[in-house]
């Protein structure tokens, strides 16, 4: 009895999948603001999970400024904006990060609501394709493209 339980075991916990690895590329667009997304979210989902904490990465950029500003974020918070050679670690706050990049870019045609919901948007690309926003779901940001890589097995780092 005790050795078909142990071969009920392993057989169970070897027919179970570990997850899926994932990595979404996606363009936002804030019309009013003239800005342009690209983001770049990585991460793992494991099986019965439907969002992770992964890692989004991308950058800014508008037809009105030369500047790029790029931004690193996870689904709790953004870790990085960067903008004109400074860096600004651990910000409080998206918005008001994004503001003061602008400002320092002397650029003050954006619109501050449509600022709010792109990091909303940003940060959710980090919680994996179920978080991601797409088509029809956003308010003031215009979805351009968002495309899903998953696969099974090693992540495309580790390969």
């Amino acid at each position: 009895m005790k050795k078909l339980l142990i071969i009920v075991i392993v057989i169970t916990l070897t027919g179970c999948g570990n997850g899926y690895f994932f990595e979404t590329k996606a363009t936002y667009q804030a019309s009013a603001s003239n800005l342009n997304v690209d983001v770049t979210a990585v991460g793992h989902v494991l099986d019965g999970d439907d969002l992770t904490d992964g890692e989004a990465t991308g950058m800014i950029t508008s037809s009105k400024f030369s500047d790029t500003i790029y931004f690193k974020a996870n689904t709790i918070e953004f870790t990085l904006i960067g903008c004109n050679e400074d860096k600004i670690t651990n910000p409080t706050s998206f918005t008001t990060s994004l503001v003061s990049c602008l400002d320092r870019i002397r650029y003050s045609g954006y619109n501050k609501q449509e600022l709010v919901e792109l990091g909303e948007v940003i940060q959710s690309t980090a919680y994996g394709p179920k978080g991601t926003y797409v088509h029809g779901q956003t308010n003031l940001i215009k979805v351009i493209r968002v495309n899903f890589e998953t696969n099974r097995g090693y992540a495309k780092n580790d390969e």
